[in-house]
């Protein structure tokens, strides 16, 4: 082998000229969209937003010339000059670390005949690997390649192999000359050629794509810079501002697919909503709500939105969190992935993932793009979110300007009265499920509630003071509804009692406390209407704070506003007291029809049931058994004595004829359910039984199969 010394070049050749000129072309000047103005709509930003992508991106990519094809041209042109026999051009997959013989008019599809970019195998090899020309006389007499070339010819004696490398260090290619053994080895005139030339094709290359980086980098800033400003000013939708910003990450970085997880903060397990956009241009963007970003397939995202630092995994295949995983409902295949965090002040608000590079895999340039479209990502979120909590803030100070007029403090002489009167004692049948509140009791159901939750509790664990002013304050909240008022709401704590005395060994402590609350909670200020879908139709202001289970929300605001200022326990640690206002909450949320038995939860509690497979020490199950409960005690007055539970139906009845009358008011040629359609009240028995056969019976029946010692319960029913 012999070296060619270090060179001190003078102007180019000829020859060198014809072969420079493609790469240094210069970016042409080309037509700017103008500049919509600001007070234009969002839509209208969209709706020019494919003339950007595909004339003023797609022509700007294609200023990132065709380099394999120019360099094919440049091999040749040094194939004449040098008076070679042959040439072979060779690319470099630096995710890969591999190298392949590239075709002139043609590509092969996989699998490439492909080497390491290491010493001992073949010539471009080992030159890919070093950076360095290498110049033979004899292939066939230097063992240093064992190989050869990857031009298999059995004439073939001297090789001349020069790498092209940019000035950051990057081999590129490699170019392959080599002669036959008819002909004279290659001078040190032809190194020089072919030094001069590689060198200035390396430069030019990294000029190029660095001159393409920044010019694209620039529009990338322009347009999305104007789309954010007309999101700001216009209150564009969150939703449709991420759906479009991750159908434009997927355009401007040529991936297969993207996809922007929104995490949930509040949330103590690792969920997010996802957009997805897939690999068909005619798919719109698919949304997920509430995935959990657990297993395999989400531990790359799920890292980066703990760490919140970026993530370029080059080469999946060969990456030990990846792996050759397929996804067996598409076929999918993960290459490459670049993942990036989403910042906020002080935590990460989102995931932006793109898969599959199309052409190789994802570069620094990707990645300083890519954090442009973080940027951006950033300010929608963060506004978004600014904006949602200024609304929420406004829709709640208003409801506690509400609650403030009410005057929450109990009345003085109610306050005495309880405190002198602590020892009292429960009814004889109290711990019967038909039992139900007398006249004379009536306003005995404050101590009455104080006996109940001092009986689950230990000695001096109850402040009683406090406990008294909470349940006074939760008295003057006294609907003014026929059926869900305060009487209501001590039967159903009184059924829970019952439940949890025959079961106490079920539940833990803080659950049976929460249980307890819950239940003389669960209605407290209903006074506008009976039903959220009343709330919802009216677009009341509750449903605009609370898009889900507006009623039980609220009902949970003011018990923990209740809490807040009558601490009802003493002693109680922070952890303790976190763990049953999150139960509160839960079991009051659950009140919902759509959550408890008679919505989402109906399929999984009958399912165990029918597998007889009730595990109370695992967490659903448990969980299952809770909401079961809360249903049941909520229909506790279909297990009273005949003419007590025909009172209760018919106050019921009358609630919701009222609301079907507002609901008339409000939209006249509505068809009510026969429910709220008073004028069908001769029907009311039919109603009661068919009520009582499809839904009541079996609530109860399960109650009674996980657990049997409520069959008095079902008793009562039937």
């Amino acid at each position: 082998m012999r070296r060619a010394p270090r060179l001190t070049l003078t102007a180019p050749t000829k020859a060198a000229r014809r072969v420079i000129a493609p790469y240094v072309k210069v970016i042409r000047k080309r037509y700017k969209a103008p500049i919509v103005p600001e007070s234009k709509l969002f839509n209208k930003h969209l709706d020019r937003k494919p003339s950007v992508l595909l004339r003023d991106l797609t022509s700007f990519l294609s200023d990132n010339v065709d380099l394999p094809s120019l360099l094919h041209e440049s091999s040749d042109v040094l194939k004449v000059t040098t008076n070679a026999h042959g040439v072979s051009l060779y690319l470099v997959e630096s995710a890969t670390g591999e190298i392949y013989q590239s075709q002139r008019y043609f590509d092969i599809p996989e699998p490439r005949v492909r080497w390491k970019v290491e010493e001992g195998t073949i010539v471009a090899a080992h030159v890919a690997s070093k950076k360095e020309m290498v110049m033979i006389d004899d292939i066939l007499q230097d063992e240093r390649f064992p190989m050869g070339i990857g031009q298999k010819d059995q004439l073939t004696k001297a090789v001349l192999c020069v790498p092209v490398v940019t000035p950051d260090g990057d081999c590129f290619a490699v170019i392959e000359l080599f002669r036959d053994t008819s002909q004279e080895p290659f001078s040190e005139q032809d190194s020089k050629i072919a030094s001069l030339v590689t060198g200035w094709m390396g430069a030019a290359i990294y000029q190029n794509l660095q001159r393409v980086a920044v010019h694209k980098k620039q529009e990338l800033n322009d347009y999305l810079l104007e789309l954010t400003k007309v999101f700001l000013e216009e209150f564009v939708p969150m939703e449709k501002m991420i759906t479009e910003l991750v159908k434009f990450v997927k355009v401007t970085l040529a991936a297969e697919r993207s996809a922007f997880y929104l995490l949930d903060n509040e949330s103590e397990e690792l969920v997010a909503d996802v957009y997805e956009k897939g690999i068909e241009e005619t798919e719109g963007i698919m949304k997920y709500n509430s995935v959990k970003l657990v297993g395999k397939e989400n531990e790359i995202v799920a890292s980066v939105a703990k760490t919140g630092l970026p993530v370029n995994i080059k080469d999946a295949f060969n990456d030990p969190k990846l792996g050759k995983e397929i996804d067996s409902k598409t076929g999918f295949i993960v290459r490459s992935i670049l993942c990036m965090a989403i910042k906020g002040n002080n935590d990460v608000l989102g995931v932006i993932e793109v898969v599959n590079k199309k052409n190789g895999c994802f570069m620094k340039s990707d990645e300083i793009l890519f954090d442009v479209f973080a940027t951006y990502f950033s300010l929608v979120l963060q506004f978004s979110n600014l904006n949602s909590q200024l609304k929420n803030q406004e829709k709640m100070n208003s409801v506690h300007m509400g609650l403030l007029d009410r005057q929450v403090g109990p009345c003085i002489h109610d306050y005495n009265y309880f405190m002198r009167n602590l020892k009292v004692k429960l009814p004889s049948t109290f711990s019967e499920f038909k039992w139900y509140i007398p006249d004379e009791l009536i306003n005995e159901l404050p101590l009455l509630t104080y006996a109940i939750m001092n009986e689950f509790c230990q000695p001096d664990e109850l402040d009683v003071g406090n406990f008294a002013k909470f349940i006074l304050a939760r008295r003057k909240f006294e609907s003014k509804l026929p059926f869900h008022n305060f009487e209501h709401a001590f039967d159903f704590c009184h059924c829970m009692y019952n439940v949890l005395k025959r079961n106490e060994e079920m539940f833990t402590p803080i659950e049976i406390k929460a249980l307890l609350i819950a239940g003389i909670g669960h209605c407290v200020d209903r006074d506008k209407c009976t039903t959220n879908e009343f709330l919802i139709f009216t677009h009341d202001e509750i449903f605009q704070l609370y898009a889900e289970s507006p009623w039980q929300n609220y009902h949970y605001l003011i018990i923990a506003r209740l809490l807040e200022q009558f601490p009802i326990f003493k002693n109680i640690s922070k952890t303790d007291y976190k763990l049953f206002m999150r139960e509160v909450k839960q079991c009051i949320i659950d009140t919902d029809l759509r959550n408890s038995f008679f919505g989402k939860n109906a399929r999984p509690i009958v399912g165990i049931a029918r597998a007889k497979s009730f595990n109370n020490d695992i967490p659903e199950h448990h969980y299952l058994l809770k909401s079961l409960c809360l249903a049941c005690c909520d229909l506790s007055l279909f297990t009273k004595p005949y003419l007590v539970g025909r009172k209760l139906a018919e106050n019921l009845n009358h609630e919701l004829w009222k609301e079907g009358e507002k609901i008339k008011q409000i939209k006249p040629n509505c068809i009510l359910m026969a429910f709220f359609d008073s004028s069908t009240q001769h029907n009311m028995a039919e109603q009661q039984l068919n009520l009582i056969d499809n839904f009541v019976l079996r609530a109860i029946t399960l109650l009674k199969y996980f657990l049997p010692n409520t069959v008095d319960f079902f008793n009562g029913v039937l």
